[in-house]
């Protein structure tokens, strides 16, 4: 039987985190405007002063946030559907169940991305 699920509202829209040091930062535009700084490319990383620009793989499009204790990176996939999270700066993403996502937000350490 199959059984529809609902895009998670996070999906759509744009998110920016910057790494704790304030060395650089991800970003994320999901938001399906030809006018904006991703073609094709829904998240980035950026270093300070942008001397780095590393776009991040297809399978994350919305960056959540960081648990700070384990440095690990938690998103939304690229079909809004689920949570992916990332053990290595965003190099790889994996897909991952919501109540592990649910447990890391609550970490006293999770520190949020910013969500417009």
């Amino acid at each position: 039987m199959w059984m529809c699920r609902n895009i998670l509202p996070e999906y759509l829209m744009y998110a920016i985190l910057p790494e704790a040091n304030g060395g650089g930062f991800w970003a994320c535009n999901n938001s399906a405007n030809p006018h904006d700084w991703r073609p094709f490319v829904p998240c980035m990383f950026a270093s300070e002063n942008f001397q780095e620009i590393r776009p991040l793989p297809n399978t994350v499009a919305t960056i959540l946030g960081q648990d700070m204790t384990s440095g690990y990176l938690y998103g939304i996939n690229n079909n809004g559907l689920g949570y992916v999270y990332s053990r290595n700066g965003g190099h790889n993403w994996i897909s991952i169940p919501e109540n592990v996502y649910i447990r890391a937000f609550n970490l006293p350490d999770f520190r949020m991305a910013t969500l417009i």
